[in-house]
């Protein structure tokens, strides 16, 4: 790929030295007034070189190409702009019937800036801010002229893109406010800044604010808002599967991380403990962010169900505002399910919290029959997670029979179905998780020593790798 793009590079470098050439001779007079103008330009017309497109599309190669492999892409990509640039401002003192190309034909277009500001923002140079915001104070210069070359939401969520990858939140916040008033922010914006959020809330130590968990849930809640307003038909604010899983991965997060905290606070001074005491004060009940996560993912089916009440009505009305079924519809996942039901199982929550993940499995199980969406197909994992609640709720034996039932419902659905996918395929880990619970259960060694056996008869039977 870099090699590929670099060759590319040097050749519109060359085109664009012939350009620059051709209006050095008509600057000295070597060229004559030519006879008959240049031709009317069309896009479509495969004959004619556009030389913005050329270069476009050099930026956009350097843009996908990895900035540990090619860390001078962003200034690479910047130069053929700056010369672009320098082309076409001599070109527009130049009359028509004196060269062989038009005006606009080296005119650079937003969409040239914005391959640009990727390329800064996936930099990780140190004045990588420094030249993106610059190139957007250009654009917005320009854009006082031309409307056409203002900055647009591809540009504004490059440099934002930038802020979250640094984890510069206060900058991040500042242009997400900017980008609201101008109204050029989409899901992506949105989505970008919870990123930004979800970076911080999970560094170490004093970095850790756990203000940025509820600021990303008004940052989602903001989203729907706008969603919910345009009665569900403008897919700029349609919120994702991104957008929901963030919030929801940073709750089902918080538990552990405020176990950390309580951690730092017994090994801080006390006059040093003060914020972190502040911090988790309100967040201290067992399973606290788990029962938010599960509130989350109840948020989101029911958004789902609003919508698909909101599309059959518009369908009945008119055909384009309709919401597709599928990827862009508003609608929870299989992974939502499992992290959730992953956070109850590991919160500390015993039976109540196992009961809570038997809940959402069969709710999922439900939803997919009735939705038939891909991505609300139960998988292993799901079914792991489950088990694992129940081996490790109490010392119980009914909480042992649980899981090693959930195993063998397990075995039904997933034993049978002959897959290369790894996600759908069975593996030993549920099998080491019921063994793992009989024999910690006195008197039950010969209810372990049956489910290994089950697990070797299966393996020979399937000839399954994972098993």
């Amino acid at each position: 790929m870099h090699d590929f793009v670099s060759l590319s590079h040097d050749l519109v470098m060359r085109l664009l030295t012939m350009r620059s050439i051709e209006l050095d001779a008509v600057a000295s007079g070597i060229l004559e007034k030519k006879q008959q103008s240049a031709p009317i330009y069309n896009p479509f017309k495969r004959a004619v070189l556009n030389t913005e497109i050329l270069c476009s599309t050099v930026a956009l190669g350097w843009s996908r190409c990895s900035p540990k492999v090619a860390p001078e892409a962003p200034m690479k990509a910047q130069t053929v702009l700056k010369t672009l640039e320098l082309i076409h401002e001599r070109r527009k003192r130049i009359s028509d019937d004196q060269v062989s190309y038009r005006v606009d034909d080296v005119k650079p277009q937003v969409q040239f800036y914005n391959h640009i500001l990727s390329c800064w923002a996936r930099s990780n140079a140190r004045d990588a801010e420094k030249h993106a915001t610059s190139l957007i104070q250009r654009m917005e210069e320009l854009g006082s002229s031309d409307e056409a070359l203002s900055p647009d939401t591809y540009s504004y969520n490059n440099l934002l893109n930038l802020y979250a990858k640094r984890g510069d939140v206060s900058s991040a916040e500042a242009l997400f406010s900017q980008m609201q008033l101008l109204d050029t922010a989409d899901v992506f914006s949105y989505t970008i800044l919870q990123n930004c959020l979800q970076k911080r809330f999970m560094s170490r130590g004093r970095n850790r604010d756990l203000k940025d968990l509820h600021r990303a849930e008004e940052v989602l809640s903001q989203l729907v808002s706008k969603y919910e307003s345009s009665g569900f038909r403008d897919s700029r604010f349609r919120p994702n599967n991104v957008t929901f899983g963030t919030v929801i991965s940073m709750y089902a997060l918080s538990d552990k991380l405020l176990k950390e905290d309580n951690e730092l606070m017994r090994k801080t001074r006390k006059w040093k403990a003060t914020e972190v005491l502040e911090n988790i004060s309100s967040h201290d009940d067992v399973g606290w962010g788990a029962l938010n996560a599960a509130r989350v993912l109840d948020w989101v089916i029911s958004l789902s169900g609003r919508e698909n009440k909101a599309s059959r009505r518009i369908k009945g009305q008119d055909q384009q505002g309709a919401t597709k079924k599928g990827l862009e519809q508003v609608c929870p996942s299989s992974w939502m399910f499992a992290t959730v039901m992953d956070s109850l199982a590991k919160s500390g929550m015993g039976v109540e919290g196992a009961k809570r993940c038997d809940e959402l499995l069969e709710q999922n199980i439900d939803l997919y029959k009735k939705l038939g969406v891909s991505e609300l197909k139960p998988n292993p994992y799901s079914f792991g997670v489950a088990i694992d609640a129940w081996a490790k709720a109490d010392d119980k034996i009914s909480s042992a029979n649980h899981a090693e039932g959930l195993l063998m419902r397990m075995e039904e659905l997933f034993l049978p179905v002959a897959t290369n996918n790894r996600r759908d395929m069975l593996s030993n880990v549920p099998y080491n998780i019921v063994i793992d619970a009989w024999s910690r259960r006195s008197g039950c060694a010969e209810r372990a020593e049956k489910i290994l056996r089950r697990l070797i008869d299966k393996h020979e039977e399937t000839n399954n790798p994972y098993l």
